[in-house]
């Protein structure tokens, strides 16, 4: 690119997920939509701008190093979708939960199955990959939505969600900088 940009560019990706304990590999697949991956927001985001700000923001910016499109889905008049549910077929949605186990800040829920072609094992996903985001981060924490600087006793939350975004993207642990 003559913008001095650089992509990162990723086909497939071995990740921490095993079969009978041999590492698959295991390939994108589109979710029901026009690109490669469509993430629609839950209605426990809806008004929280600050969320969804960053939430948009790291999606692009995995698109922009990936050459993957990573975005929200929109309507018509480009506002985002909300869903009222966390458990629907064939799509990747993004929701709060207050009660996510231990200290989690955030969790990737995603499923997978196996199709043997030729000797060949190939993973494949079978439902959408999910992230929860825990409402506040605990112990007297608080989030911050900065996309560069951070504060004593805050969490980024764009930090963070660029990570769960690696692991949709299969790429297990992608600490940042």
């Amino acid at each position: 690119m003559n913008d001095g940009s650089s992509y990162l560019y990723i086909n497939y990706s071995v990740m921490n997920h095993k079969v009978n304990n041999d590492i698959k590999r295991v390939y994108l697949a589109r979710q029901q939509c026009d690109y490669d991956f469509q993430f629609t927001l839950h209605s426990s985001l809806a008004g929280d701008t600050n969320k969804i700000h960053v939430i948009d923001t790291a999606l692009h910016l995995w698109s922009r190093l990936t050459g993957l499109t990573l975005q929200l889905e929109c309507d018509a008049n480009g506002n985002p979708v909300f869903e009222n549910s966390v458990d629907m077929v064939g799509k990747n949605i993004i929701s709060l939960n207050p009660n996510l186990q231990g200290s989690r800040l955030m969790s990737t829920h995603r499923s997978f199955d196996t199709v043997t072609i030729n000797n060949v094992s190939y993973c494949y996903r079978t439902t959408g990959s999910n992230i929860q985001i825990r409402t506040q981060p605990q112990n007297d924490y608080t989030w911050s939505y900065s996309l560069t600087d951070l504060m004593l006793g805050q969490r980024s939350f764009y930090q963070i969600f660029l990570h769960e975004i690696g692991h949709i993207l299969l790429m297990s642990h992608v600490k940042s900088q």
